[in-house]
């Protein structure tokens, strides 16, 4: 039985908390998470490459398993998690935690565009130091 989705932000926070800093953190659990994670996600050269329906599910499923209960994960669930994410100032609070998400591979379609959360000592970007 699935109950109701919890508010977006609840779930933006444990993305930045566990999912983001969990990386930052080289945290072996989440490391391990994404590792078997059956989606468009991966570490490669320490970096954490994803789609953001990738993330949504992923995030989903862990917050599943912490808070023990089913979310429906449904298309409209990942457009307001979506919207969580540009409306937020996501990679300031990742700077205060030492890195930054940069498009790896943009396309017209977001959810086919590739994104990668790095260490800011490894950014490609200046202006994102």
């Amino acid at each position: 039985m699935t109950t109701p989705p919890p508010a977006m932000s609840e779930l933006y926070q444990f993305l930045m908390e566990h999912v983001f800093d969990g990386f930052l953190r080289q945290d072996s659990a989440l490391l391990n998470a994404v590792a078997t994670f059956e989606g468009d996600l991966q570490i490669s050269a320490n970096h954490f490459i994803f789609t953001l329906p990738a993330l949504f599910q992923l995030t989903c499923s862990l917050f599943e398993q912490k808070h023990q209960q089913v979310l429906a994960k449904n298309r409209s669930d990942y457009l307001q998690f979506r919207k969580q994410l540009y409306n937020n100032p996501t990679n300031t609070l990742l700077r205060e935690r030492g890195g930054v998400v940069e498009v790896e591979k943009p396309d017209k379609d977001h959810d086919r565009s590739t994104y990668r959360l790095v260490h800011i000592a490894e950014s490609a970007s200046p202006y994102e130091q």
